[in-house]
């Protein structure tokens, strides 16, 4: 019996975003449908969603779901008039180029202009050297310094031309990476692969909508804040904002946002803890694959004798070169385009045309780029070959040696047997092997064809990323504070305060969160033995129910931008210190005095006494305290002996160990400094050490 199918059109209703990743949710609104199975079909999901993460619920209706089901659609060929990223790609390997010639010919000059010309004249007494060989001599090394001149000055010529024509795709890259950024995802990605889900219901009855959730993995977020004090600094307002981004090739817009701390995916299997046991072994764990057959060539002997003359040498050569290429430059169309040059110098002049379309379009300067002594030769192709019949790990480690011969260790292949010093390099990319547990995806495996090295063996198809890996790539450039690292040991979930947008562009979006207002008090405090200024210094309670996470925040006081610091992770209820700059009503004084002299019976020890004292002075309109920060020397050497001879007023000790980072020798002076007066503080204190002996950077050092 088939069932009937019903095309339904959805929206992207919420979306919860994670550390790493986010889960979407799709509504579908659907209404009346046709007793017993009905198979919902809905397009236009990203293909950036995870196939094995789609989870559908159909709400209001007594209706079963019994398979979900995605499968890539591949729309009709772009418009030509549609916005896309191409002339954006095309513009930056145009860059690259500029660059990493105008470099080339940079580095020539430099050798240019480091060359001395001088005639070679031995000047000996017993020997007269004629006048015709002194003037042939330097006649010829006056005509090689012209000649280095005006080589020196046609590259000058060249270089100039060379930073005109990279001025100008600059700018053509900005206004093309510009309107790429105005233009929706909608307009910008038409034509792009996208997933079509289908839903097979059961039962009977009107369905309300049906919610689709997937996995997306081209998203992440982090925390911000901003401070406003107002009224003096004894009020404020607290903005705790997330700068979410995503390149999941769909716009999320007037989406109901949540932000979580937590993982997207978290593997919670225990673990499989090896036993020892005495007697007898143990029976071998079954794996799920078979040995192949010792004759599986075999099933291939009729193939073989049908297509055996098809290929030609010269097929069968740009077949090896492309899929050595391939395995050592796994990183798709990023890589350097000197390289590019490299690989298509080795085929034959024939077959370079049908490569441009994988490996990208030649420039002219690109013939100064190309080595002559880059072609391939039998032994490479023959290790080429040999690389493709190799299972994973074994090419990884051929790939090494195959990389040196075929020159794709970095920056321009064959420079180095030229005498050029390449000034760019591109880290050496090592053949990616998969995990033992990508095995038993069995979603991705597939048996090989005939024509390839690994024929009738099952082989892991590529991951139908439609451009997700390069969307992870670049979320991952835009974020630069880590939530990984700093979201403390809790996971918690922030819901935005109003229906948020976030296009799918790989740029920062500001989505708020939560806001809250709090009564602070100020703490002024100062280290004059480091700084005489006096730091003011807000604090405050938590004023959210929920713990707010560190980050970086902007202090505003009196809507003047005072600060940028960055927080620490709060929990609820928890204490905030807020650093607000400078206290300029406030002026310290500290003065030191020295004084050394003998000690013990003999006179064999010396006794260096400090005298330190501190002055605060205000022309605050109130009475405030002030916390002055000192520090006495500590030592392990039992040689030297320490000890604090007076203090006023008495000095709590302070080891700083709620701020993270603790100290030895600590003092803190709490002073209580009136309405334009001045209060004041002083600690002694004295080393004893032998007088063979010195203080590090001297004696009245203080």
């Amino acid at each position: 019996m088939v069932a009937m199918e019903v095309v339904l059109s959805s929206t992207v209703e919420s979306v919860a975003v994670f550390a790493r990743g986010a889960l979407v949710t799709r509504l579908a609104a659907v209404g009346d449908l046709a007793d017993g199975a009905v198979d919902v079909v809905i397009p236009d999901v990203t293909i950036a969603a995870l196939p094995g993460s789609v989870r559908v619920r159909a709400e209001g209706s007594t209706r079963r779901v019994v398979s979900v089901h995605t499968a890539l659609d591949l729309p009709e060929t772009r418009p030509p008039d549609a916005p896309s990223d191409a002339r954006v790609l095309e513009l930056d390997a145009e860059k690259r180029r500029l660059r990493a010639f105008r470099d080339l010919l940079v580095a020539r000059r430099d050798d240019l202009v480091t060359l001395t010309i001088a005639p070679e004249i031995v000047l000996s007494p017993q020997r007269e050297v004629p006048l015709d060989a002194l003037r042939t001599r330097v006649s010829g090394a006056l005509r090689m310094a012209d000649l280095v001149g005006r080589l020196a000055a046609s590259l000058d010529r060249r270089i100039a031309e060379l930073t005109e024509r990279l001025r100008v795709n600059e700018r053509a890259f900005e206004a093309a990476a510009l309107a790429l950024h105005a233009a929706g995802a909608k307009e910008r990605d038409v034509g792009r692969p996208t997933r079509a889900c289908r839903i097979r219901l059961v039962g009977s009855g009107p369905v309300a909508a049906l919610r689709l959730t997937y996995a997306v993995e081209a998203a992440a977020w982090f925390p911000t804040h901003t401070i406003r004090f107002e009224a003096g600094g004894r009020s404020g307002e607290w903005t705790v904002e997330g700068l979410v981004v995503q390149a999941t090739l769909e716009d999320w817009e007037g989406v109901r946002l949540s932000l979580s701390t937590a993982d997207l995916g978290f593997d919670a299997r225990l673990p499989e803890l090896a036993s020892l046991r005495f007697g007898r072994a143990q029976r071998k764990k079954a794996r799920a694959f078979r040995p192949l057959p010792n004759d599986l060539d075999r099933l291939f002997e009729g193939h073989d004798r049908a297509f055996a003359g098809e290929l030609d040498e010269e097929d069968e050569e740009e077949e090896v070169i492309k899929t050595v290429a391939h395995a050592a430059l796994s990183d798709g169309p990023s890589f350097d385009d000197a390289v590019t040059v490299a690989v298509r110098s080795g085929l034959p002049a024939s077959e370079r045309a049908r490569s441009e379309g994988a490996f990208g379009r030649v420039a002219e300067i690109d013939e100064d780029l190309t080595p002559a002594d880059t072609r391939f030769s039998d032994a490479d192709l023959e290790m080429a070959r040999s690389l493709t019949a190799m299972p994973a790990p074994a090419a990884a480690q051929a790939v090494g040696a195959a990389k040196s011969r075929f020159g794709f260790g970095g920056g321009i292949p064959g420079a180095r047997r030229r005498g050029v010093t390449p000034t760019t390099s591109r880290p050496e990319v090592l053949l990616s092997t998969e995990p033992d547990d990508a095995w038993l995806d069995f979603d991705r495996l597939t048996l090989s064809g005939p024509d390839r090295g690994r024929r009738g063996r099952l082989v892991l198809a590529p991951r139908e990323s439609g451009g997700a890996g390069a969307g992870v790539a670049k979320v991952s450039q835009a974020v630069e504070w880590d939530l990984l690292a700093k979201r403390g040991m809790f996971d918690h979930r922030y819901d935005a305060l109003a229906s948020a947008s976030v296009p799918a562009d790989g740029h920062l979006a500001r989505v708020p969160v939560a806001k809250g207002a709090f009564s602070a008090t100020f703490e002024f405090r100062s280290v004059p033995s480091a700084s005489m200024d006096v730091y003011r210094e807000a604090v405050f309670e938590n004023p959210f129910a929920f713990p707010v996470l560190g980050g970086p925040a902007q202090i505003f006081v009196e809507g003047n931008l005072v600060a940028s610091s960055e927080l620490e992770p709060t929990d609820r209820g928890g204490t905030v210190r807020v650093g607000t700059g400078v206290e300029e009503r406030f002026k310290i004084a500290r003065n030191v005095r020295v004084t050394e002299e003998t000690a013990g019976l003999l006179g064999g020890s010396l006794a260096v006494r400090h005298d330190v004292s501190i002055e605060v002075s205000s022309t605050m309109g109130f009475d405030a305290d002030v916390h002055v920060f000192e520090r006495i020397p500590v030592t392990e050497d039992k040689a030297v002996e320490i000890e604090v001879l007076a203090m006023r007023p008495e000095a709590e000790r302070y080891d700083q160990a709620s701020r993270g980072h603790p100290v030895k020798g600590g003092r803190r002076f709490v002073l209580r400094v009136p309405s334009g007066g001045r209060q004041s503080c002083e600690l002694s204190y004295e080393l004893g050490f032998s007088s063979k002996l010195e203080i590090a950077g001297g004696n009245r050092r203080a």
